[in-house]
């Protein structure tokens, strides 16, 4: 990826925008497999079993692989300016409400859930729970993010295309 972007001349992302495709496309990754082994495994998560172990060892592959990935694609010469800044607070400020959004609906299902759903949820299940609203959090302002980013390219783009 990162000989590729070298390679682009006008349309190369910037620092910046590098560590946000990284980081949006290994968090949606491992937020996939967490909520997939939430799915499989179901309400009655036990943390010592053979299956959870297992599913654990992959879940903290895919982290040392995003690592890697990140230290591969990152930029040798990064940079960072005012807009970069700018976008950035915005991405923290939908982080910050979608994980509020998310804290409420989970302490409404806790606090208003009906007895069978919330008698099954064990201690684990919750905290992977809460992992799962931390990562979407990330995959919001990520996405935020480079939703500006793009927005800017497109801007450029134009002016650059006018007479």
């Amino acid at each position: 990826m990162r000989h590729y972007w070298l390679g682009l001349k006008l349309a190369a992302p910037e620092s910046p925008e590098r560590s946000l495709w990284i980081g949006l496309t290994t968090t949606a990754v491992i937020a996939g497999h967490l909520f997939g082994m939430i799915w499989q495994i179901g309400p009655h998560m036990e943390l010592h079993s053979l299956q959870t172990h297992a599913l654990a060892s992959d879940s903290w592959t895919l982290v040392l692989g995003g690592a890697v990935a990140w230290w591969i694609a990152r930029d040798p010469d990064p940079r960072q300016d005012e807009r970069d800044l700018w976008i950035e607070h915005q991405g923290t400020r939908w982080a910050y409400y979608s994980l509020v959004l998310v804290l409420i609906a989970l302490l409404l299902v806790l606090g208003f859930g009906i007895g069978e759903v919330t008698a099954r949820m064990s201690q684990p299940l919750i905290a992977h729970l809460l992992i799962g609203a931390l990562m979407l959090s990330c995959l919001a302002a990520n996405a935020r993010q480079l939703h500006f980013y793009a927005r800017d390219r497109r801007m450029q783009t134009a002016d650059e295309s006018l007479p």
